[in-house]
Parts: C-alpha cells; sequence; structure tokens
C-alpha cells in the first residue's frame, strides 16, 4: 500500500507548504484507497506533515483496516468536524488550504469558509487531475484486470445471444457475469443496442426491443474492478452482415487501428483524435464520425486525457491510459463502434484489449 503514501507526496510536492481539504468519494479514494458510499461519508485533510481521514462509525473498522496513509478519526458528527479540522491545519502551521471545486455545493463551501477562519481558503479545480492522469504500476494492474474480467464476461454473454433476446435482458446477463468473474459490477450503465438502434452513440437498452436473425449488435461496457474500470466497445453480427455493412465495419476497424500504429508520447490530443478522423473521412463518412475519438479511463470512466479536435492544448505522456473509439452511426440505418483501451508506456503503447478481437465477427 505504499503507493497511496506516495500519492500523497507527489501532491505536497506538487503544491509545497499547502495544506488540502477533500470530500469526495473519488479523491479520498485515490489518495487513501478506502471508498465510502457517498461524497460526504468521509473526510480527508492533508498537511505538510500529516493526513488525518475523519469517518464515522459506520466506516471505522473498515478504514481503520484500509488505511495505510492517512490517521483514522472515528467522528460523530460531519457538521461539528468542520469546525475542529481548523485546529489540524493550525497545529502543523498550514496558511493555505486547497479545496477541490469541482464537487462542492455552494452550501457545503459557505460551510467550510466559516470553518476554516483565520486560515486563507483556496477553491481549486482538479487539483489532483495532474497526478491522476499518469497512472502508477498498482493502477495499470487494476485496469489490466477490470479487462481480463471484462473479457471472460463479454465472451460469456455471446453464449446466449439468438433472436428473441432483449436489449435490457442481454445487458442484465452481461453485468452479472461481470460479477460472477470478479467484479464489483459494471463500470457505468451497460449500452447493449440491436438494429437501426445501433446508430445511437449512448442508447439505453430496452426490454421491448427484441433481437432478430441477421442483426447488428453494438454492446458498449465496462467492468468496476477495485473501483477501476475498463471500456470497451464491440460491434458484431447475427448472421452474415450486408455488404454496406462490412464497408462501415472496416473503414472504423481501419480507424482503431491507425491510432494503435501511430500513437506516441508527446503527440498532441488533438492530433489523437485527427489519426482516426482522417481515415474515416477519407472513406466518406466524416460527418458520422460525431463524437471525439476517446478519453482517459481509471477511477471514472472519463477523466483525463480527453482526446478531442477541441482540444487546443494537452500533450500524451508516459503512464496515460485511455480509449480508442472510432465509430460510423447512420441514423435510422445502423452504426459501428470499436473501442479499445489503451496504456502509453515507456516503450510506446499497450493494447490492453486486445484479447478482444476486432475482425468481424458474426455468431
Amino acid at each position: 500500500m505504499e503507493y497511496y503514501r506516495k500519492r500523497i507526496e507527489k501532491l505536497r510536492n506538487l503544491y509545497p507548504e499547502k495544506g488540502f481539504f477533500f470530500f469526495h468519494d473519488i479523491a479520498r479514494t485515490y489518495l487513501t484507497g478506502f471508498s465510502s458510499s457517498e461524497d460526504h461519508d468521509g473526510i480527508l485533510i492533508v498537511t505538510p506533515k500529516n493526513a488525518y481521514f475523519f469517518i464515522d462509525a459506520r466506516y471505522i473498522q473498515a478504514a481503520k483496516s484500509q488505511i495505510p496513509s492517512a490517521k483514522v478519526i472515528l467522528i460523530e458528527s460531519y457538521k461539528d468536524t468542520y469546525l475542529s479540522i481548523v485546529e489540524y491545519f493550525k497545529t502543523d502551521g498550514v496558511e493555505e488550504v486547497l479545496i477541490d471545486g469541482n464537487r462542492i455545493s455552494y452550501t457545503l463551501l459557505k460551510t467550510v469558509k466559516k470553518a476554516l477562519r483565520g486560515i486563507k481558503l483556496k477553491v481549486k479545480p482538479d487539483i489532483l487531475r495532474s497526478l491522476r492522469a499518469i497512472k502508477d504500476e498498482s493502477e495499470i494492474a487494476l485496469i489490466s484486470k477490470a479487462v481480463d474480467i471484462s473479457e471472460l464476461a463479454f465472451n460469456k454473454t455471446l453464449e446466449i445471444i439468438k433472436p428473441g433476446i432483449s436489449e435490457a435482458d442481454l445487458a442484465n446477463e452481461l453485468e452479472y457475469q461481470m460479477r460472477k468473474f470478479g467484479g464489483l459490477g459494471p463500470g457505468f450503465d451497460s449500452i447493449v443496442l440491436f438494429g437501426p438502434r445501433t446508430s445511437l452513440p449512448h442508447g439505453v437498452p430496452q426490454k421491448d426491443i427484441k433481437c432478430r436473425d441477421k442483426e447488428i449488435i453494438l454492446i458498449d461496457f465496462g467492468v468496476n474492478y477495485e473501483h477501476y474500470t475498463s471500456d470497451i466497445t464491440r460491434t458484431f453480427f447475427l448472421g452474415e452482415p450486408t455488404l454496406h455493412m462490412k464497408e462501415v465495419y472496416l473503414t472504423v476497424l481501419r480507424a482503431n487501428q491507425r491510432v494503435l500504429d501511430k500513437v506516441k508520447t508527446n503527440m498532441t490530443l488533438r492530433s489523437v483524435d485527427q489519426i482516426a478522423r482522417k481515415e474515416i473521412e477519407k472513406s466518406g463518412y466524416g460527418d458520422r464520425f460525431i463524437h471525439s475519438l476517446g478519453h482517459g479511463i481509471g477511477l471514472e470512466i472519463h477523466e483525463t486525457p480527453f482526446l478531442s479536435s477541441k482540444m487546443k492544448r494537452g500533450r500524451l505522456q508516459v503512464g496515460m491510459t485511455f480509449t480508442d473509439e472510432p465509430g460510423i452511426y447512420l441514423e435510422n440505418e445502423f452504426g459501428v463502434r470499436i473501442e479499445d483501451d489503451i496504456y502509453l508506456s515507456s516503450s510506446g503503447p499497450v493494447h490492453l484489449t486486445s484479447g478482444l478481437k476486432r475482425e468481424i465477427k458474426i455468431l
């Protein structure tokens, strides 16, 4: 568990002599390894000298056994704790406290400002963004495990696909298999779509939409494993696809593979998106690739980096983990998306989802 202490030390080095106030679950999980059910169930503060984790009786036993990087303190009232936290900062000589502005409500910010009178409080969005964007070995191992479970769950779910099964039932089966093979569950709401509905990039599985023979199927899913997630999309066919479907599929596959072949450290985020976009434009479907190429994955399903043509700044760095998901969506006809997870190592890109084949698949 030494990596949690290292993350806190990196945070201190990034903002020397500052104190930090975290109340939301993503930050607490990243810095301590402990996750509770709600953002407000637990407070983590970090000073140049110490780290303190305040938690109520529901979680105290688990927190004490799971947190190596902070002193765990039992509390009775979060409201009263806000008022007492100021003394911890003062004792450790903190003059300025940074609070993550992305997930704090106006009401809570007022409460914290009142509690920390006498200490300068600065709201700073994305305090942990640059640290979380670069994954350490433990994080890569967890994401890789999520991918492994994804492969097992997906392949098992394929066995039950036949005419008559509904989108919703197939999604439920997939999520059951995720848990059966060791995942905490889905990393996000699974997308399972049949036929013309595959042209909906974020369609919601329906109970009354049944699979038919000679159907195109799109499944976008991810497994939550120890709070880290995979994110994978596969498009395939129940019965022989039309020549048009094959053409579109192979166009998307070429775009996906181009990224795997060309992506490297220090590329601009915008230029990575352009690799796939230009390939799709060459085939005449440029206006049908209607979303960005990809995004970072980790504790959240969408996090830094964001591979988009709209990104004016930002470059890929060693340690980043992100998706490669070009797509073509033909309204009222069908859609194709192929999504893979990539880790950028010091020796180049690592195709984490290589176990889930991308060639045209016919069931």
